[in-house]
């Protein structure tokens, strides 16, 4: 499927076009084959590396590759100070890094975790309560007041939807949602509807 436009500033319509969907939701059997072909819908874990792992990825690293050569050459040419200073300088950002890779390892898992256990989706004609992770491309979802949205979305009926976006952008306070296409003038390569 080539998406041509950005989901948010299209009409419902050409969503469910692009999509390969409809208002009236898929087959069970067109949901197992997008299943077989996509996926599950959920987060890749990152987790399981071992720290040695993670820390040969830092080092492996072109820029770092570059900077231990420029070491070695400062040590060959007696410059024991500058030497000295780059290693120091690639062992700090190794740290750093292995840091950064650890936070964010973590904010992937915190995410799986808020994530809705289960989905609402229009299934050969009626509504089903299905595991999340079997939400596919296409699928008419249904999002009630307390759910956790279930995929990333694209609305296409609301009624006064506020969404708690603060696990996500640090927002306290819940984001206004619609459900007609937004139009977007800030984006190169964004067409205005």
């Amino acid at each position: 499927m080539a998406q041509i436009h950005p989901p948010y500033a299209v009409s419902k319509e050409q969503i469910w076009q692009e999509a390969g969907g409809s208002p009236q939701g898929l087959t069970g059997k067109e949901a197992r084959r997008r299943l077989q072909q996509d996926g599950p819908n959920q987060l890749q874990s990152a987790s399981g590396s071992s720290w040695l792992t993670r820390l040969s990825r830092q080092l492996l690293d072109p820029m770092v590759i570059v900077l231990c050569v420029a070491a070695a050459i400062s040590a060959v040419l007696n410059e024991w100070a500058d030497s000295l200073i780059i290693v120091i300088v690639v062992l700090v950002n190794a740290c750093l890094g292995l840091y950064q890779e650890g936070k964010a390892e973590k904010a992937v898992e915190a995410l799986a975790a808020a994530a809705a256990p289960t989905a609402r989706v229009l299934r050969d004609g009626r509504w089903q309560t299905i595991p999340a992770g079997q939400v596919v491309v296409g699928d008419r979802l249904r999002v009630e007041a307390g759910d956790a949205a279930p995929a990333d979305l694209r609305l296409c009926d609301c009624h006064n939807l506020r969404a708690d976006e603060s696990a996500l952008t640090g927002e306290n306070q819940p984001v206004e949602k619609q459900d007609r296409p937004l139009i977007c003038t800030q984006f190169p390569g964004h067409i205005d509807l």
